[in-house]
């Protein structure tokens, strides 16, 4: 997306591998959301945590993702939300 600012956030906790990472993320755009995105990394970051989590499907403004090994998944607020487009740590 044309003149979306990407930032860096640190000290991302990632349960789906039990890492910290460092992630480069732009803000993520409910309307923009397309299949394309099913499977993308997001990093949802609200009350001074960060984690990262794979978008698994989003409904009613919405986004759910899985933070963990796990199957389930949690529901956050899009303006919760950062997508990743890349990782100091390697890939996402």
């Amino acid at each position: 997306m044309a003149g979306t600012m990407t930032m860096m956030i640190h000290d991302v906790r990632d349960g789906r591998v039990g890492l910290i990472k460092s992630f480069a993320v732009r803000p993520l755009i409910y309307a923009e959301l397309g299949p394309e995105h099913i499977g993308a990394t997001v990093v949802y970051r609200n009350h001074g945590r960060a984690e990262a989590g794979t978008i698994t499907s989003w409904r009613d403004g919405m986004v759910f993702a899985k933070y963990s090994r796990g199957d389930t998944s949690a529901g956050a607020k899009a303006s919760d939300l950062f997508l990743v487009v890349g990782s100091v740590d390697g890939a996402p």
